[in-house]
C-alpha cells in the first residue's frame, strides 16, 4: 500500500519533469484515498511557493474543507525543504513518507528535523526510502539532462523562439554564477558577433535544447 501511493508520487514527479521542473511530487491521502496532489511549479508559475507539498496541501485542504489534514498522510519523492517541513507539521499531517533524501537542503532529517523537534505541539511519524532508488534516479536523470551544450545552429534556432538573448559576455558569467550554478546547470554560452546567448526564461530556454 506504501509503495501504491509513492508510485502516485512519482507520476506527479514525471509531470515535473516534462514541463522542465525539478522532478519532485507529493501525495496526500485520508483514508485509503488520495485528496491532494501536486508536483513541482515553481518556474512555470513564477511562484517561489509552488513546491510539490504546498500544492498537494493546499488541494488536501480544498477538497476536506479545512486547514487541519485530520488522519492524512503525505507521500512525496524527495525529502521535503524548510518551508515545505513547515507546511506539512502546520497542516497536521499524521505520517510521512519520503522516497528519497535531500542532504544539501532538506529539513526531515538531513539539516534539520521540522516535522519531529519536540519543542513543537505536533510530532510527525516519519519513514524514510519509500521506493528511494526510482526517486533518487528521476533527480539524477533531470539534471544529468540540464549539463548542456549549445552549439551555434542550436542558438540560432533557440533566438527565434525568444527562450535565448544575447549580451556581452562579462554579463552572461554574472548570469551563469546567479541563476545556473545552484541547479548544476553546465551552459557552454557561444559567442556570436562579440555576444553571447543566455536563457531569457530558464524553462524554455532547458525546454527548446536538443540535450544530450
Amino acid at each position: 500500500m506504501v509503495e501504491r501511493f509513492m508510485a502516485l508520487a512519482l507520476e506527479e514527479a514525471q509531470k515535473a519533469y516534462r514541463l522542465g521542473e525539478v522532478p519532485i511530487g507529493a501525495v496526500i491521502v485520508q483514508n485509503g484515498i488520495v485528496v491532494g496532489r501536486g508536483h513541482n511549479l515553481r518556474e512555470t508559475t513564477k511562484d517561489p511557493t509552488a513546491h510539490a507539498e504546498m500544492i498537494a496541501i493546499r488541494q488536501a485542504a480544498q477538497t476536506l474543507g479545512g486547514w487541519r489534514l485530520v488522519n492524512c498522510d503525505m507521500y512525496v519523492t524527495i525529502e521535503p525543504c524548510p518551508m515545505c517541513a513547515g507546511g506539512i507539521y502546520q497542516s497536521r499531517i499524521v505520517n510521512l513518507y519520503i522516497g528519497s533524501m535531500d542532504p544539501k537542503g532538506g529539513a526531515v532529517g538531513s539539516l534539520y528535523n521540522i516535522p519531529r523537534d519536540e519543542r513543537l505541539n505536533h510530532l510527525v511519524n516519519v519513514e524514510y526510502g519509500i521506493l528511494q532508488e526510482p526517486c533518487s534516479q528521476i533527480m539524477k536523470d533531470f539534471f544529468k539532462k540540464l549539463r548542456i551544450e549549445i552549439n551555434y545552429g542550436e542558438m540560432s534556432e533557440l533566438a527565434k523562439g525568444h527562450a535565448w538573448k544575447a549580451c556581452k559576455p562579462e554579463r552572461a558569467r554574472g548570469f551563469e554564477s546567479r541563476s545556473l550554478r545552484h541547479l548544476k546547470l553546465s551552459i557552454k554560452f557561444v559567442a556570436l558577433n562579440g555576444e553571447v546567448a543566455v536563457p531569457c526564461n530558464l524553462q524554455s530556454a532547458v525546454a527548446g535544447l536538443k540535450l544530450s
